[in-house]
């Protein structure tokens, strides 16, 4: 008769290696691949918090207990297998925000050490007070945006995606799309002390 082995399933362990990149009052949340004796790196999941107040996952929830990283459901992580979370429109403050691996049982690991960031309060400025020149239009390769003082330059697809941010070199600022789908896009210029959004 055979013998049945068993090997117990340890913990997933964390990487506490976080970034977090802020685009004006949107973030992306980055982390490095986690530890699992029994799953490669590429069969885990992520779970992530985001809270204002520590410990109380009040923008995104928890799912799991924050100190010992027991799942309270059955289920793959809110990012799934990505190693990025973005979370979009966050309300001027500090906020605060961890992520645990979980393994193809279900079973979490331990929150890496939690980082933190502020969204700073942006002054809004309407159209006539602030002027900014598309060129040309519509745009088959490149676009150039002239505007006094600008400093950067985010632009979304119609369904939300961040096409593309970079921090202008000169004025005006040129951005190359001509690999973009046909559609709507919208841009939104910050300059020093203010941020005007607009569709483009």
């Amino acid at each position: 008769m055979g013998a049945n082995e068993y090997t117990v399933n340890i913990p997933l362990q964390p990487n506490d290696e976080l970034y977090t990149k802020i685009l004006g009052r949107n973030v992306i949340l980055q982390w490095g691949d986690f530890y699992d004796d029994h799953s490669h790196a590429s069969a885990l999941m992520y779970n992530v918090y985001l809270d204002t107040a520590q410990g109380t996952g009040d923008v995104i929830s928890l799912m799991s207990d924050i100190s010992t990283g027991a799942r309270y459901i059955i289920h793959e992580g809110n990012s799934a297998d990505a190693l990025s979370c973005e979370v979009k429109n966050l309300l001027p403050g500090n906020y605060y925000w961890s992520v645990q691996a979980i393994d193809q049982a279900y079973c979490g690991g331990e929150f890496a050490a939690e980082a933190s960031f502020e969204i700073l309060e942006v002054g809004y400025m309407e159209n006539e007070n602030l002027k900014v020149s598309v060129s040309p239009n519509p745009v088959e390769y490149n676009a150039e945006f002239r505007c006094e003082n600008i400093d950067n330059i985010t632009i979304y697809s119609a369904e939300g995606e961040l096409m593309f941010f970079g921090v202008s070199d000169g004025n005006p600022m040129s951005v190359d799309i001509h690999n973009w789908s046909p559609g709507v896009y919208f841009y939104q210029v910050t300059v020093i002390n203010s941020m005007l959004q607009v569709d483009c």
